[in-house]
């Protein structure tokens, strides 16, 4: 006879208090996971090239590119979805 199985995949914000909500269970596995800058970098210059407006804006101001991913890099604190 089979035992009843169940798994649960939770994410949370960092700032979520999810210890709560798990408390009950009896096997929890927390995995702190965050981007990295070069991970941001990556997905910024792949949206940009992609977007006809902002190449768009690029021609007149090639220096936006870089101030976009700088400003966004430094907003994200790690958190990337």
């Amino acid at each position: 006879m089979l035992r009843p199985f169940v798994s649960i995949f939770l994410t949370a914000r960092p700032h979520i208090d999810y210890r709560d909500i798990v408390r009950d269970l009896k096997e929890v596995y927390p995995i702190t996971i965050s981007a990295n800058d070069s991970d941001i970098r990556t997905y910024l210059t792949a949206r940009i090239g992609d977007s006809q407006r902002l190449k768009a804006l690029l021609t007149t101001d090639p220096s936006l590119e870089g101030d976009i991913v700088v400003a966004v890099c430094q907003k994200a604190q790690g958190m990337y979805v």
